[in-house]
């Protein structure tokens, strides 16, 4: 789920902000989720780390700028060792 404006995309492959509640398609096993002002993240339990939303300045953890990439729909972030919830 994504709560609030997670523009360019809400999680689900559409353009917006989402006011209420929305299912975020295409990740699941989520136990941890946080969101920024446009992003969304989101912990799944086999430790993997994942995010959507304006990628402006390189807060999804998906490409460096200048060469931002947004990401409409939920996409693993590359590069991290398995995280683990406390």
């Amino acid at each position: 789920m994504v709560l609030g404006a997670a523009t360019p995309g809400n999680g689900n492959g559409h353009q917006g902000s989402a006011p209420l509640p929305v299912l975020v398609s295409g990740i699941d096993d989520v136990v941890q989720v946080a969101a920024g002002g446009w992003s969304s993240y989101a912990l799944r339990a086999d430790g993997t780390a994942w995010s959507w939303g304006d990628d402006s300045y390189g807060e999804l953890g998906l490409s460096d700028p200048p060469n931002v990439k947004d990401a409409d729909t939920p996409t693993q972030i590359a590069g991290l060792p398995a995280l683990k919830m406390r």
